[in-house]
């Protein structure tokens, strides 16, 4: 699927010197959109001189103009509908069919560390639904396979004034402490520091291949940091050196490894590993 996100001018152009005006223009008070390089506030010139998304039919409003295209989101490849009101784009909605359930808790990674953090109505294997609150909203849902991704400005007053909780004594705080040494797997650690085990025989070279991946001849190495618990379990994920196509099912295997839980001084610690998971196409 072609990737209109990806479809800039040429260096040195005039859409380039547009591109670039437009961009200036529209960067004031913009707010961006996390997985991608568009913003909330974004003039329609500006987008379209980046990529090419027609015109679509849909319920407009005054002063409403709806584009609609191929995207990748985080990775993924799907489509995207802007809604744009007096020519400034106020919403981005993603839809993303056949989505595994690992690529599911990859997004959910990236949105943490984009900053952003969950409230769910509904959280289990099977359904999906959760607002991440960041610099914007960002509604994801998941069901049956199908990812769907709603980005509009934060309300406010919703992030100001949080949900009532019952009273509640305050919750202990988690003293178990982090390693100081980043491991990388498969690589000498310093004289006096015993490397991590991994226990189990999750396939770091050739793991289950993306099937768009595989058709287009995409391979190589992904980076991905790990933060393993004290059970051995990886309990945290960050692609640390990306090839997008492959992010999220390196992020699969990584989050499928168990190894030795791990003791220092005595006393049992998490730690942080970084793994590389390789792909081959041949």
């Amino acid at each position: 699927m072609a990737a209109a996100f990806l479809a800039t001018p040429a260096p040195g152009s005039a859409a380039t010197a547009t591109a670039a005006s437009a961009e200036s223009a529209s960067a004031q008070g913009a707010t961006r959109i996390p997985g991608t390089w568009m913003r909330l506030g974004d003039t329609e010139g500006h987008i379209l001189a980046r990529a090419n998304f027609p015109p679509a039919e849909g319920p407009k409003g005054r002063g409403v103009v709806l584009r609609k295209g191929p995207a990748i989101w985080f990775g993924l490849p799907g489509e995207v509908t802007l809604q744009f009101r007096s020519d400034r784009l106020e919403r981005v909605e993603y839809a993303i069919d056949d989505v595994a359930p690992h690529s599911v808790d990859y997004l959910r990674d990236q949105l943490r560390m984009a900053g952003y953090r969950p409230r769910c109505e509904q959280d289990d294997p099977w359904v999906l639904l959760c607002d991440w609150l960041g610099a914007a909203n960002v509604r994801l849902e998941s069901r049956q396979g199908k990812v769907l991704v709603k980005v509009t400005p934060l309300d406010p007053l919703r992030e100001a004034v949080p949900a009532r909780a019952p009273s509640r004594p305050p919750a202990r705080r988690d003293t178990v402490p982090v390693f100081p040494q980043l491991f990388i797997l498969g690589r000498a650690t310093p004289a006096g520091v015993r490397a991590p085990a991994l226990v189990d025989s999750t396939p770091l070279v050739s793991p289950p291949y993306p099937a768009r991946a595989r058709a287009a001849g995409v391979q190589g190495r992904v980076w991905v940091r790990a933060l393993v618990d004290t059970n051995g379990a990886v309990t945290a994920t960050e692609v640390v050196r990306s090839i997008p196509e492959l992010d999220s099912a390196a992020v699969s295997v990584a989050r499928r490894c168990r190894f030795r839980p791990y003791v220092a001084e005595g006393s049992p610690v998490r730690f942080r590993v970084e793994i590389p998971v390789i792909f081959m196409a041949r």
